[in-house]
């Protein structure tokens, strides 16, 4: 087992802690949504003229339904978990990990709930109908972006790194196929600590993260063939070839990891954790696509001017923005890969800190900026603004100064409502910049 210092020792008990408090406020919001759903009063039906006055006498707290036996059943169930992620965040903070490489596998597990919180701001985007369509299209790009990651998305984009002689734009096959269908990983010495494992696995949430940013752009539009094979072509070269160039030690945009900087282009570009590499790789993919597939029937009057068609849940909107917030910290302060390294513990303290500026930033600011046109409060704004603050301070998170988070989530909020207003003009339409209204 590995020995720690005393301060690294500490930074490990308090991250530990930290990972369990998410897990547990994850969990604790999952249960209150749906103990709320469960347990929210049903109108009693109105009393037939047939019936005897006395039906009309009962007293008003009459008409009020106690929570039913499965909300309480869902409430206790709720409640167990988070009891038993707080007693394991005990007796994970009394032991270190075994290794300095095992924080790398932390990440992925707050990056999944990502998926879940794409598709239930998708789903409550959409009308009705759409619902199981949508979520459809979110499984099966966590589905299929694992096998293809597998079979060659890793190796497009990590297949010849370390190699002095390697492709400075694309990822080639090296020791024996490489990360191509894992082939150059089985013998125990090419995996003597199980990073590059452990690394696959984190960037394959990147690639499905990337490749479901799309299917909220063409919501409601979409036949699910053509979506699978652009989830095919996405996550199998266009997002592998961006990480090449910006994160593999070979890339020509690779400013933090290509060591010969003659082969890059200006030096390279910085990007801690994929504002450029997985967000806008996925929005452009998206802008694309929703330019190309137009607008709804419907969704533009003979003048031009957009109809409503709001969607049909809230709860599931503001629920989904909430764990794509949580999910952000496996995004930002889990691109360090790994928390024993000295100053490591530091770099993910200021990317949580700064993450969560930015996100609070940029929900103020386009939810009070949407009031001075608009007159209203509107929670879709909110969840929005957040977003915004999120894909902004992501390339940087991890060195800036706290108060320039906080202006970078401004700024990003500007930048989203400007864009927001420039497509209803040109009538390009992404589904998800509409979630239902607010509820007064």
């Amino acid at each position: 087992m590995a020995t720690f210092t005393s301060d690294t020792q500490a930074t490990i008990d308090a991250a530990t802690a930290s990972i369990a408090q998410l897990d547990a406020f994850y969990l604790l919001v999952v249960g209150v949504f749906v103990f709320f759903m469960q347990a929210r009063p049903q109108p009693q039906p109105r009393p037939c003229a047939a019936r005897s006055a006395s039906a009309h006498t009962h007293h008003p707290t009459a008409r009020v339904r106690a929570p039913s036996a499965r909300a309480r059943s869902l409430s206790r169930l709720a409640h167990a978990l988070v009891t038993a992620l707080a007693r394991a965040s005990r007796l994970r903070a009394r032991s270190p990990p075994s290794s300095a490489y095992e924080p790398a596998l932390t990440p992925p597990p707050r990056l999944l709930p990502l998926q879940a919180g794409f598709a239930l701001l998708e789903a409550g985007s959409v009308r009705s109908k759409n619902t199981k369509n949508i979520l459809l299209k979110n499984l099966l790009d966590a589905c299929i972006g694992a096998i293809i990651w597998w079979a060659f998305g890793m190796g497009v984009a990590y297949g010849d790194s370390g190699s002095s002689s390697g492709n400075v734009f694309i990822g080639t096959a090296n020791d024996g196929a490489g990360a191509f269908f894992a082939a150059g990983w089985g013998s125990s010495s090419a995996q003597s600590n199980g990073f590059t494992m452990a690394l696959w696995f984190f960037q394959y949430v990147f690639a499905a993260a990337a490749a479901t940013i799309v299917s909220g752009a063409v919501a409601e539009r979409a036949q699910l063939s053509a979506y699978l094979i652009y989830t095919c072509i996405i996550t199998g070269f266009i997002y592998p070839i961006v990480v090449h160039w910006v994160w593999c030690n070979n890339g020509f945009l690779s400013g933090g990891f290509t060591g010969d900087k003659s082969l890059t282009v200006l030096g390279g570009c910085l990007d801690f954790a994929g504002s450029g590499v997985v967000h806008m790789t996925g929005g452009v993919a998206a802008l694309c696509a929703a330019a190309i597939i137009k607008p709804r029937i419907g969704r533009f009057d003979e003048n031009g001017k957009p109809v409503p068609m709001p969607g049909h849940s809230s709860p599931f909107v503001v629920l989904g923005t909430l764990i794509l917030w949580m999910g952000w910290y496996g995004f930002n302060p889990g691109s360090t890969l790994g928390i024993t390294t000295d100053g490591y513990g530091t770099i993910m303290a200021r990317a949580a800190m700064c993450t969560t500026l930015s996100a609070a930033g940029g929900g103020l600011t386009c939810v009070f900026f949407d009031r001075i046109f608009s007159k209203t409060f509107d929670v879709g704004m909110v969840c929005n603004g957040i977003l915004a603050g999120l894909v902004s301070i992501t390339a940087g998170c991890a060195a800036t100064l706290p108060w320039a988070a906080l202006v970078i989530g401004i700024i990003g909020a500007f930048v989203y409502y400007g864009a927001h207003t420039l497509m209803l003009k040109l009538q390009v339409r992404d589904q998800t910049q509409s979630p239902p209204p607010s509820t007064p």
